[in-house]
């Protein structure tokens, strides 16, 4: 097949969960034979690395602000994206074209649809995910409405669309397909569940290369609201009152925290003395990452809400032991007590109470990492869930001849 992906995310620059999903489902289709094309955004030229049968094309995109006024660099974005993959299917046409259903990727390709299959990959779109920022940050009615007129209103249109004129829609998990449901009215029943897949790489499994003196709490993402990174500022100190020797890290990029500009300069103001034992690293290259995750004690994932977040695949597969949100696709990912463990982030006591456990116990952190790992290798390696993308792939194809 001769498939294209279009994906503002893709490493080593965007590497967040949509580029690192790309990334990995791209390579294992190109190594499996297929014809793979990536049309990927970035404001700076990067080196990707070569990969026969894979081609990256990257293209500078209008950076998006908060204001109202910036909806108009959104519509400039994805004609640029549109007209570009035009004309690479003419070119060559493609068999297939993936897009993710956040920031509507495929918007003009659906509007005078291409001879091909478009399916939309459900990561989670963009109008849940502001819904539920606004919820956790309590907005006041008056500027929920404004902001729904304004700019997430057209957002949530633009998403519908795309939703709704796709060949066929995929989804990681059963809680995006639910989610999807709920906000658009899309029957779940409709939607081909095929989860991310993920291959270790060698040092995945090896030993920790970094030495770390006390124990370390890890998280990894962008430190933001829906990630639940401002629970810290409750489970920190709980955790600390028991076990005064932790250390917590956070890798990722800095994002704010309702008028604060800052997520971590706000943590540190809510800690205070406690705040020495927090670092913030700050974004680090995506081929570093695992090595972080192997020599931290646990890593920590309480997300308000997640669909199937490729950075708890990364946790597991690097044999970390994982404390994660059951509000969402990690539910399904972590079998809680076997592999690692769900909290409750409405209830964040809870997180602070298994990272105790785990902290307390090396014997049982070990024990949940190893079995994390093997559970990675036996559902969710390429070559168990490229079968399942394959015959949804011929699905869709077969669906527009």
């Amino acid at each position: 097949m001769n498939i294209c992906f279009l994906s503002y995310e893709y490493p080593p620059g965007t590497s967040d969960g949509i580029g690192s999903y790309v990334y990995q489902v791209s390579r294992a289709l190109a190594l499996a034979g297929h014809e793979v094309t990536v049309i990927a955004g970035e404001e700076k030229p990067l080196a990707d690395e070569p990969l026969k049968r894979l081609r990256v094309i990257r293209l500078r995109w209008q950076p998006e602000g908060r204001f109202p006024w910036d909806i108009a660099s959104t519509y400039r974005n994805l004609r640029q994206v549109a007209q570009t993959c035009r004309t690479l299917h003419w070119q060559k046409p493609f068999d297939l074209i993936e897009a993710p259903d956040y920031r509507a990727e495929a918007y003009y390709l659906l509007q005078d649809p291409v001879d091909c299959a478009v399916i939309t990959k459900l990561h989670t779109p963009g109008y849940p995910l502001w819904e539920l920022e606004a919820d956790a940050l309590g907005k006041p009615f008056f500027q929920r409405r404004l902001a729904r007129w304004l700019t997430m209103g057209p957002r949530k249109r633009l998403e519908k669309q795309v939703l709704w004129r796709s060949t066929r829609l995929h989804a990681p998990s059963r809680a995006v397909a639910r989610l999807v449901e709920k906000y658009y009215g899309i029957d779940p029943a409709g939607i081909d569940l095929v989860p991310y897949p993920y291959r270790p790489s060698a040092s995945e499994g090896s030993a920790c290369s970094i030495e770390n003196r006390e124990p370390h709490v890890l998280y990894v993402g962008r430190l933001e609201v829906r990630k639940g990174v401002h629970l810290f500022a409750q489970i920190i100190p709980e955790v600390l009152r028991h076990f005064p020797q932790a250390r917590f890290q956070f890798l990722g990029q800095d994002a704010g925290f309702g008028r604060h500009p800052s997520m971590a300069g706000w943590l540190r103001g809510r800690l205070g003395k406690l705040a020495s034992r927090c670092e913030f690293l700050g974004p680090v290259p995506y081929h570093q990452v695992p090595t972080y995750m192997r020599c931290a004690a646990v890593c920590v994932f309480p997300s308000l809400w997640d669909n199937f977040p490729n950075v708890c695949l990364e946790a597991m597969a690097a044999g970390a032991c994982v404390v994660g949100s059951l509000r969402g696709g990690m539910a399904e990912m972590l079998q809680d007590g076997e592999c690692g463990f769900l909290a409750d982030p409405q209830i964040p006591e809870t997180f602070a109470e298994k990272i105790l456990m785990v902290l307390s116990r090396p014997q049982l952190r070990q024990r949940l990492g190893q079995a994390a790992r093997q559970r990675v290798h036996d559902l969710y390696r390429p070559e168990v869930i490229l079968p399942r993308q394959i015959e949804a792939y011929r699905k869709a194809i077969e669906q527009v001849r």
